[in-house]
């Protein structure tokens, strides 16, 4: 009970009154003092939305790093995308098809209902949700087969998913008729009682055809890891997402962030919390599953660049595919850098990548501290770093390092050490959140001795977001020994 109270007091901090809590722009913290005896610079690690700091893309991004997989694409200039991608949902709003620079969007109907041909606008929002969250990480063309339901408590009839997906997948009016497709459905899973007739024979021909389906794995719990790839929603602390609808999320091959995930939408749907302009939070594996064929497809995208590759018979170039982004994956988290890396890897040697994977894998992860810029990735500390450029940089290449050697190693986790006190001490929960998550046996000493608490002190009494707040101190405080000090100043005790 005393440290319920604690939790509680710690948000409103001495003489502050719960409506004083106002976030600063761009989700800074108000309290901007340093230590006096180890200065050092406010650093706030970015937040997609500005009123509402919880509300922020970066946890997601950085937890399958998927941002560190854009640099890479950056980095390559793939300047003329051979692959596109086919989205099965409601649709999408037309504003998606005038974004610039992200690519074309064609509309093909799925359904034979003369009250839902038409509507390709997306009512529902949730097909604009998945579009904008696979364009947003890999832009491109993106073919949307829509259902033009109103609500995504709707579904297709048994049989319709099936032939959507062959729709999909049809390769005859593409632009390179010899590229591999990549096909998302976030839209019908069992949850809603409707599956695919036989998908082991679906699937079969699809792969055969070089068309590569990643579904999303549902919301109502349960299994479904059925011959297609599919893709779990889980929470900050990785964990398996508690969905909106009282359910956990249905366990699928991959693991993705799933859970409030920020999406730009063109309305507001009533179920959903709104973050500022039009940006909406989501929860659920519709959401994880379109960060999973975003990765599949520049991964595809990087293999496409050789004429090896695309010599290769279809089922051969969807098979590659598919086991790069299943193998980049740690604990069956989805790793969108790994998956990069690996298919540069293996696109100097197609033929020695479709027979040993794993070797090529593992030449991969060796590769990447070559590339990274701090003096010593396992030991260098980024939060000690004098100015927040640099500060960022080490943050960055401490995430590639850690991607190189894995969270189990040691070295990994001396990594997310740094890590979780770099993200903890600039003031972003949610980040830290994240990285304590990965921290395996580590003492309440050994914790106390990782947490600047003078930073500490300055920093949750004036935090922007109480649930947050709230979320933080449950799931990483008591596992430290709170120091009296503080204890008095927010518990009032003599």
């Amino acid at each position: 009970m005393r440290f319920l109270i604690f939790l509680f007091m710690i948000l409103l901090g001495p003489g502050l009154a719960a409506e004083d809590k106002v976030a600063a722009p761009n989700g800074e913290p108000i309290a901007t003092a340093t230590s006096a005896a180890s200065p050092k610079p406010v650093c706030p690690m970015g937040s997609l939305c500005s009123k509402n700091p919880s509300l922020s893309s970066d946890w997601a991004d950085q937890m399958s790093n998927l941002d560190l997989m854009q640099d890479e694409m950056k980095n390559l200039k793939i300047t003329n995308p051979r692959v596109s991608v086919s989205v099965i949902d409601t649709g999408a709003a037309k504003e998606i098809a005038n974004e610039r620079g992200r690519g074309r969007v064609s509309y093909n109907p799925v359904t034979q209902d003369n009250d839902l041909v038409d509507a390709w606008d997306d009512k529902a929002q949730h097909g604009t949700a998945v579009t904008e969250t696979i364009r947003r990480l890999a832009p491109g063309d993106v073919n949307i087969f829509y259902t033009g339901q109103k609500s995504a408590k709707d579904g297709l009839k048994k049989g319709e998913l099936d032939r959507a997906v062959e729709q999909a997948c049809d390769k005859s009016k593409d632009k390179n008729k010899d590229s591999v497709k990549i096909v998302n459905v976030s839209w019908n899973s069992e949850d809603q009682g409707h599956t695919f007739v036989d998908s082991q024979s679906l699937y079969k021909r699809m792969m055969a055809q070089g068309c590569v389906v990643f579904i999303a794995a549902g919301n109502s719990g349960g299994v479904n890891k059925d011959h297609f790839t599919s893709t779990e929603a889980i929470d900050r602390s990785g964990k398996k997402a508690l969905l909106p609808n009282g359910k956990m999320a249905t366990e699928g091959n991959l693991l993705a962030p799933g859970d409030r995930i920020p999406v730009q939408l063109t309305a507001h749907p009533a179920d959903l919390n709104q973050c500022n302009n039009q940006t909406y939070e989501i929860s659920g594996s519709s959401l994880a599953a379109p960060e999973t064929t975003a990765v599949g497809k520049n991964v595809a995208e990087v293999l496409s660049r050789t004429e090896e590759f695309r010599h290769l018979e279809p089922a051969k170039q969807a098979e590659l595919i598919e086991q790069i982004v299943k193998m980049s994956a740690v604990n069956r988290r989805l790793d969108g850098y790994r998956a990069v890396k690996l298919a540069e890897q293996a696109s100097e040697n197609v033929s020695a990548a479709l027979s040993d994977l794993r070797g090529t894998a593992r030449f991969a992860w060796q590769r990447i501290p070559q590339n990274v810029r701090i003096h010593n990735a396992a030991n260098d500390s980024c939060y000690e770093q004098s100015d927040c450029g640099k500060r960022m940089t080490c943050y960055s290449d401490k995430r590639r390092y850690l991607a190189a050697v894995g969270p189990s190693s040691r070295e990994g986790q001396k990594a997310i050490q740094d890590l979780f006190v770099t993200a903890q001490n600039s003031g972003d929960y949610e980040l830290a959140q994240n990285w304590a998550s990965q921290l395996k046996g580590v003492s309440k000493s050994e914790m106390d001795r990782l947490v600047d608490w003078n930073e500490f002190r300055k920093r949750t009494g004036s935090a922007a977001d109480a649930s947050l707040v709230v979320d933080y101190l449950t799931s990483v405080l008591p596992f430290m020994s709170v120091p009296a000090d503080i204890q008095k100043r927010f518990l009032n005790v003599k």
